[in-house]
């Protein structure tokens, strides 16, 4: 059985819609390269993430196993605060399905205003 190490990354930005990022489950120390609000760090048998929330400003913390990355299609991780997903963790195409549902939804808000 062959285990598919990339995972895909979507972070809400400050303007509301989400930035999608594809990396290795090897590299995960740089995805903070790529998303400055981000910092991912690899702990004991996983990972933990550290987000700056772009919506109430504070800081989120959320810790994962390896198995969940890699075995759940969808991880979505939120602001506790307000209860607005942050990102999602997971399948590119799953991500990007997802992503792609939320940036069209803003889009139409934006251009009903």
């Amino acid at each position: 059985m062959l285990l598919d190490m990339d995972i895909s990354i979507a972070l809400k930005n400050f303007s509301g819609s989400y930035d999608v990022k594809n990396f290795s489950l090897f590299e995960a120390s740089k995805i903070s390269e790529r998303f400055p609000s981000l910092k991912l760090k690899t702990v004991n048998k996983g990972i933990s993430i550290e987000i700056k929330c772009p919506i109430c400003e504070g800081f989120h913390y959320y810790r994962y196993s390896f198995n969940e990355l890699i075995k759940r299609e969808l991880i979505v991780g939120g602001c506790e605060a307000l209860g607005i997903p942050l990102f999602y963790i997971g399948n590119y195409d799953k991500v990007k399905q997802r992503v792609d549902r939320c940036n069209n939804v803003n889009r139409s808000l934006y251009a009903m205003m």
